[in-house]
């Protein structure tokens, strides 16, 4: 029994690793979102193919649309207009009003009168955009908390597939705010007594009535973390524009629609005029089907306030995608399915005609993309996103795979002998050519490293030497001199051609030149094996004011006077630190970046005035180090007393590819590797502080190891 497990495993073995390398690069793909489009689609065909729930009963739509518009003589509608729409909207007594049009400035003539209706209605939402460019509520709503956001999120390709029920406001302490069709939707339920009430804080799962909502996690359904800010769940459309009940604005305003159309009902209100631009595209509309419009924005709302409405009363259900894990396993099985149905038909058909094979494939592929279409489209009207995109694709390639594989195997088997053999040959004439590569290699850097050791050490070691050789001809020069206080004319002569008393002077200094030279090769050899220090796996212990001075040493050259600016001066100030346990390599590159970018500060600065205008001020480049013991981490601070940046620039001087250099000049990638090394891999944090006319100063800080 043993021996039969171990020579089917044997036979088969191709089908596990296929499937398996086959699961492996789908799951990667899918995880670079390379079949959003295609899931997306799918899901957009679906919503198109699902029977049509009919008219909503609990919202009514008023449009504004273009002859509306014309009507008005303006856009946005005078506040006078937009108060009368309102009064006769609340007079039919619905229960929540959502007034998708910004109004964050007074329209006249009537302003006066549209405040009065805004306080006389407390079932009145306003709207206003919190995500992007701003756009402000209306400031007697806010003043009434009557706001929501008209905030909507688009997929990759700029389709509606998600609502954003709440998000919080960063520019307002972070503040929690829920999206319009949101309030209108909890303000309606007030009056059925429901009420969102937490059930898992944890997991942030809300009950509402009949259903419970939980927020999309990241790689559900195939959205990234990066793209699920706030509390976003998937939509379940009701339906188009047409799944509502609608009244245009000018029927209300003549008091053309029944008297009881909005009672006790859901009101939106918003603008569906072309020329308002507020559109969307959402699944009802398809690059295939040129007859399906796109969707105003009011709609959306209405559709958003729908699921939320009708599932709290009727239990309607959302829809939810699976988890990564899940879909990882999904796409698993399909690999492994399509492997192992290729293997068996492949495995059966081995003595058959080739024309039974394709059909017992055709066959195969066929009633697994229904099986797998079908119940994905009935897991659908369930509530639930199964992908399908690529389990299909994981299936169709293993199979291909399986089926080339397991045609090859007699063949192969054939020449194995041959194959084995020219397969070593390869190896072994790729080992000797690599073994010589590197032997040429090792053999040029060694040589190098002894034509440069030696000459320095040559050198080094003769300036020490003729110092002493010189100071012995000296001292015998006096003695002779001593003995022979009146040498020949000959001897004057020539004593007075070479200047024998300047040489006697200026000769020890040239020595002592040449001696600092060589200590400045040194010290230039030592600054440059440490600022690329090559890092190793694990952080190592450094000094991190071996690596600033180091830098600053390389970056002496640029510090210099030239023809356009006077030099720049440069303060340290540095504090007891302990050794950091970091990658100095980069850490080394980070303080390149940030005293490179100061001393282009000055250059551009050089190109804006005068050589007599830079000389009153003075151009300082302050590197500051100290120890914060209360946050238990070193602090790194390297400021100029440049021109400063303005708020706007100071936001986003770390976002990548962004700079102010002219073109030519600056990538825009070095802050944001610099805040990347620190950020990531240092656990550390990278801040920065400007304000214009005074300079700027860039603060690292680094956590100590505990």
């Amino acid at each position: 029994m043993w021996s039969k497990l171990q020579t089917f495993a044997q036979r088969t073995r191709s089908v596990y690793v296929v499937a398996t390398t086959v699961a492996v690069a789908v799951i990667a793909g899918n995880a670079l979102s390379l079949f959003s489009i295609v899931e997306w689609e799918i899901r957009d065909g679906f919503f198109r193919f699902r029977t049509d729930e009919g008219v909503d009963p609990n919202i009514v739509v008023v449009t504004i649309d273009e002859p509306d518009i014309q009507a008005a003589g303006d856009w946005p509608v005078p506040d006078a207009l937009l108060a009368e729409l309102l009064q006769k909207i609340d007079q039919q007594s619905p229960r929540a009003v959502g007034l998708d049009i910004y109004r964050d400035l007074p329209e006249e003539p009537g302003h006066e009168a549209l405040v009065e209706t805004f306080r006389s209605m407390p079932n009145l939402i306003g709207v206003e955009k919190i995500i992007g460019n701003r756009v402000n509520p209306p400031p007697v709503l806010e003043e009434l908390d009557q706001v929501g956001m008209a905030d909507l999120v688009l997929d990759g390709d700029r389709k509606v597939r998600r609502a954003l029920l709440t998000a919080s406001d960063d520019q307002q302490d972070d503040e929690i705010k829920a999206g319009l069709a949101t309030r209108v939707a909890l303000k309606y339920l007030e009056s059925e007594g429901i009420e969102l009430t937490p059930v898992d804080a944890e997991r942030q799962k809300f009950q509402l009535g009949k259903v419970s909502f939980v927020p999309l996690r990241p790689n559900e359904a195939g959205y990234s973390k990066q793209a699920l800010g706030g509390y976003q769940i998937l939509m379940n459309w009701w339906g188009r524009a047409d799944a509502f009940t609608t009244v245009s604005m000018a029927d209300v305003l003549s008091n053309q629609v029944e008297p009881d159309v909005m009672q006790d009902r859901m009101v939106f209100i918003g603008s569906v005029a072309p020329s308002t631009n507020d559109f969307f595209e959402t699944p009802y509309n398809s690059s295939q089907q040129a007859n399906q419009k796109v969707m105003a924005g009011v709609f959306i709302h209405a559709n958003i306030a729908s699921q939320l409405t009708q599932g709290a009363l009727t239990g309607r259900k959302g829809i939810a995608g699976l988890s990564g894990l899940q879909q990882i396993l999904w796409i698993v099985v399909w690999s492994f399915a399509g492997a192992g149905s290729s293997w068996l038909i492949s495995s059966r058909q081995r003595q058959r005609r080739q024309y039974y094979f394709h059909r017992s494939a055709f066959l195969a592929v066929v009633g697994m993309s229904t099986l797998l279409i079908g119940g994905a489209y009935l897991a659908f009207l369930q509530g639930w996103l199964i992908p399908m995109a690529a389990p299909l694709l994981a299936f169709l390639i293993s199979g291909a795979i399986t089926t080339n594989v397991y045609r090859q195997q007699q063949l192969k088997a054939a020449n194995v002998d041959l194959q084995l053999a020219l397969d070593q040959l390869q190896r072994s004439k790729l080992q000797l050519v690599q073994s010589e590569k590197m032997s040429a290699l090792g053999n040029l850097v060694a040589g190098v490293a002894h034509e440069i050791n030696n000459p320095i050490g040559f050198l080094n070691g003769s300036v020490s030497n003729a110092q002493g050789y010189f100071q012995d001809l000296k001292e015998h020069l006096e003695v002779y001199q001593a003995e022979y206080p009146q040498p020949t004319e000959e001897v004057e002569d020539h004593a007075e051609e070479i200047d024998l008393d300047y040489v006697c002077e200026d000769f020890p200094k040239l020595l002592c030149s040449m001696k600092d030279a060589m200590d400045r090769i040194k010290a230039i050899s030592t600054s440059l094996r440490t600022f690329s220090r090559a890092d190793a796996k694990d952080k190592v212990s450094a000094d991190l004011h071996e690596g600033l001075d180091s830098t600053l040493l390389i970056l002496k050259y640029r510090l210099k006077a030239n023809d356009q600016r006077p030099a720049i001066e440069v303060i340290k100030d540095y504090g007891d630190l302990p050794a950091v346990d970091c990658f100095l390599g980069q850490l080394n590159q980070v303080f390149m970046n940030l005293l490179a970018n100061a001393i282009d500060i000055f250059d551009e600065a050089a190109q804006q005035s005068s050589f007599s205008e830079l000389k009153e001020r003075s151009q300082i480049i302050t590197v500051k180090t100290a120890l914060c013991a209360e946050k238990n981490a070193v602090e790194v601070r390297i400021g100029d007393n440049g021109k400063g940046m303005p708020e706007a620039v100071k936001e986003k001087i770390f976002d990548h590819l962004f700079t102010t250099k002219a073109v030519g000049k600056g990538t825009g990638l070095g802050l944001s590797i610099a805040r990347q090394i620190v950020a990531e891999a240092h656990s550390g944090s990278l801040s920065v502080q400007s304000e214009l006319g005074k300079g700027t100063e860039f603060i690292i800080q680094l956590p100590l190891s505990a």
